[in-house]
C-alpha cells in the first residue's frame, strides 16, 4: 500500500499548480536539513496539525527538527504541514496521496516515528486525519499487532497536560517540546 517517493513527486509535478498553498509542499526553504534517506538509522516525520503559514509562528516543529538533526548524521527529520485549505486537502485525498515528508517525499508509513505537537486539543483531529490518509490504523492497539509495519506515533506540546483523550491513538506522549 502507499506510494513511492518518486510517485509522490510525479503527482506533485502534475498537480501542484492546482493548490492554494503549493509552496508548503516543496520543502525547499532556507535551513532545510536534507539528509540521505538511506544513511539514517532513525527517520522522524514531524507532522504539524496546522498549515505552514501558521506554523511559522510556532517554534515547536523547528525546535524538534533542529534537535533531531543535532543528534547526529544517523537521524533524519522531515516535515509535513496541514494543507493550507480544505480544497488542498481534497486534492490530496482524491489523488490518494498519503501524508509525506515534504523534503524526502517518503510517505508517512516509511518513517520510524510520526510525531506532532498538539497545542490545542482540537488540532488532534487533524493529526488523526493524517493517520487515516496514510493507511495507518488510528488506534495503537490495531498497530501493535504489526508494529514493524507502522511508525511509532508520538505527541507532545501543551496537550501532555491532558493526554487521556489521545491515549487510544498514540504510542507515546512526551512532555514539552525538544
Amino acid at each position: 500500500t502507499g506510494r513511492s517517493p518518486e510517485s509522490i513527486a510525479r503527482w506533485l509535478d502534475l498537480n501542484l499548480f492546482k493548490f492554494d498553498g503549493p509552496a508548503q509542499m516543496l520543502g525547499t526553504e532556507p535551513n532545510s536539513a536534507r539528509r540521505p534517506w538511506d544513511a539514517a538509522e532513525v527517520r522522524w516525520l514531524l507532522a504539524a496539525s496546522w498549515d505552514y503559514s501558521q506554523a511559522a509562528g510556532n517554534m515547536a516543529v523547528p525546535a524538534v527538527y533542529d534537535a533531531i538533526h543535532k543528534a547526529g548524521n544517523c537521524t533524519l527529520a522531515d516535515r509535513w504541514y496541514l494543507p493550507m485549505t480544505p480544497r488542498d486537502m481534497d486534492l490530496l485525498e482524491r489523488g490518494q496521496v498519503p501524508v509525506f515528508g515534504i523534503e524526502s517525499k517518503h510517505q508517512a508509513r516509511d518513517f520510524d516515528v510520526l510525531a506532532t505537537s498538539i497545542s490545542y486539543t482540537v488540532l488532534f483531529m487533524n493529526f488523526c486525519k493524517f493517520l487515516t490518509m496514510s493507511d495507518i490504523p488510528l488506534r495503537w492497539t490495531d498497530r501493535a499487532e504489526n508494529a514493524g509495519d507502522y511508525p511509532m506515533v508520538m505527541v507532545g506540546g501543551q496537550a501532555y497536560c491532558a493526554p487521556e483523550f489521545m491515549s487510544p491513538v498514540v504510542d507515546c506522549v512526551w512532555l514539552g517540546e525538544a
